[in-house]
């Protein structure tokens, strides 16, 4: 059983590609890179980009979220918290979407919601299943209503697609919250979490503080969501590959 909150074992940080992020000691998994997951899922060097020119901007002009943004992406190097592109994964051509968490923590804004969009006509357009990789806190506050808006228009955006014959696999890291979780990242064909991810709407903090009540320490995490119905598998990072390839490899079976 992989602890929540890791065994704290020092262990030597070049190290961690070679464990793909996890922890030998006690399988804890920590956040990884919008470019490990690219690494870690995409065949070497297949990994194409679109729709790279989508920028978040400042559309109600809030107060400092101009220097937020640029600092967002000097540190990234991303336009915006979202990143598209052709793949393959073993073999199986795919749409890619990502989250960055590290750009405004992930968050659903404007632009994220259009290259998200662009991606899942994309997809359509060229009869290749989705394959989505959610690390998010959920809208950006800044963008208001503007990204609110977003939820609506990626869940129609799926739905179209789904009802097309498209095939949607979500996969949910750490953390996968609120307008996020609300949209997109549930309406996955399957729907699959890695361990200790922090998966819910509300942050746990909010929740106990409405509620007067302490909840347990695995609240929220991939394992108690798998078991009240929100996640299809939970599957360790060392398997992800390999158990994304044999739900692409079903989609074949369905004929879709």
């Amino acid at each position: 059983m992989t602890d929540i909150h890791g065994c704290q074992d020092i262990w030597v940080p070049t190290l961690f590609e070679e464990y793909m992020g996890t922890c030998p000691t006690c399988g804890y998994h920590f956040r990884l890179t919008i470019d490990n997951y690219i690494g870690l899922l995409a065949d070497q060097g297949s990994f194409r980009e679109f729709n790279s020119g989508i920028e978040s901007v400042n559309p109600l002009s809030f107060e400092g979220y101009s220097e937020k943004l640029r600092k967002a992406k000097k540190v990234t190097g991303r336009k915006c918290g979202m990143i598209t592109g052709y793949a393959l994964i073993n073999g199986h051509h795919v749409v890619m979407i990502l989250t960055d968490v590290r750009f405004r923590a992930g968050t659903l804004g404007s632009a994220e919601g259009e290259k998200f969009c662009r991606a899942v006509k994309r997809a359509l357009r060229e009869k290749k299943p989705i394959v989505a990789v959610h690390q998010s806190g959920g809208a950006r506050i800044e963008e208001g209503i503007l990204a609110l808006m977003q939820m609506v228009k990626t869940s129609i955006a799926v739905a179209r697609f789904k009802q097309a014959g498209g095939y949607y696999l979500s996969v949910e890291t750490d953390p996968t919250m609120a307008g996020v979780l609300a949209s997109y990242a549930s309406l996955g064909d399957f729907i699959v979490a890695e361990p200790n991810a922090q998966i819910g709407f509300a942050g746990i903090h909010v929740i106990e503080q409405t509620v007067k009540q302490k909840k347990p320490r695995n609240y929220q995490h991939s394992d108690m969501v798998m078991g009240r119905g929100g996640v299809d598998f939970v599957i360790r990072r060392d398997r992800l590959k390999d158990e994304i390839t044999r739900l692409l490899e079903m989609k074949k079976v369905r004929g879709r």
